[in-house]
C-alpha cells in the first residue's frame, strides 16, 4: 500500500504530476479524441505518464473492419488538418503558441480583428485561440502588415502552427 507516512506515490510521481497541470492533461485528451488517439505518453525531466482511454463502439467497430478487410473502403472518421503549402523559412509570421481553436473574431457577429492588408501596431489583437473553454487573445508583437492568414476561422491548430504571414512595419 503506501509508505510509513501514509503516502500512496512517491516524490518523483509527485514532482511529475505537479509539472503536469489538469489543464495540461486535460488538452492532451481533448487531442487524444480528436486525433482518435487510444494512448499518449508524456515526458519531463520528472519521468513519464501514459494516458489511455477508452474506445467508443464507432472507433472500435472502424478499427475492426480496417483490420479485417483491408479491400474494403471506409470513409475515414479521423479528421486530419488540411496540409499546409510549404512556407520559405524566411517568411516572417506569427505562430501559435497554444493549441486549440482558431478565431478571427470576438464572436460571430464581429467584424475580424485583422484582414489581410491591414498593419497592425505592437499590442494589437490579432485572433483568440480558445482553449479548454478559455479564449486566449494572440497580440502583434510589433508593429507589422498582415500578408496572408493562414487558418480559416473555426479550425484546430496545434502549437506551433502558423498564423499570419507578416511583413515587418
Amino acid at each position: 500500500m503506501g509508505n510509513h507516512n501514509g503516502e500512496t506515490k512517491d516524490s518523483s510521481e509527485n514532482q511529475l504530476l505537479s509539472e503536469l497541470k489538469v489543464a495540461d492533461l486535460a488538452l492532451y485528451y481533448d487531442e487524444m479524441v480528436r486525433s482518435h488517439l487510444v494512448e499518449l505518453e508524456v515526458e519531463s525531466p520528472a519521468g513519464k505518464i501514459v494516458l489511455k482511454r477508452k474506445q467508443t463502439e464507432k472507433e472500435l467497430s472502424y478499427l475492426q473492419r480496417r483490420k479485417n478487410d483491408s479491400t474494403l473502403v471506409f470513409s475515414d472518421p479521423v479528421r486530419t488538418l488540411p496540409e499546409q503549402p510549404a512556407v520559405a523559412s524566411d517568411v516572417p509570421m506569427i505562430k501559435s503558441p497554444i493549441m486549440g481553436t482558431f478565431y478571427r473574431s470576438s464572436s460571430p457577429q464581429s467584424a475580424p480583428f485583422v484582414k489581410e492588408g491591414d498593419t497592425v501596431n505592437s499590442g494589437s489583437t490579432l485572433c483568440i485561440v480558445e482553449a479548454m473553454k478559455v479564449m486566449n487573445e494572440i497580440k502583434a508583437d510589433s508593429r507589422c502588415k498582415i500578408i496572408k492568414i493562414c487558418v480559416e476561422n473555426g479550425k484546430p491548430i496545434a502549437k506551433g502552427d502558423p498564423l499570419f504571414h507578416i511583413e515587418m512595419s
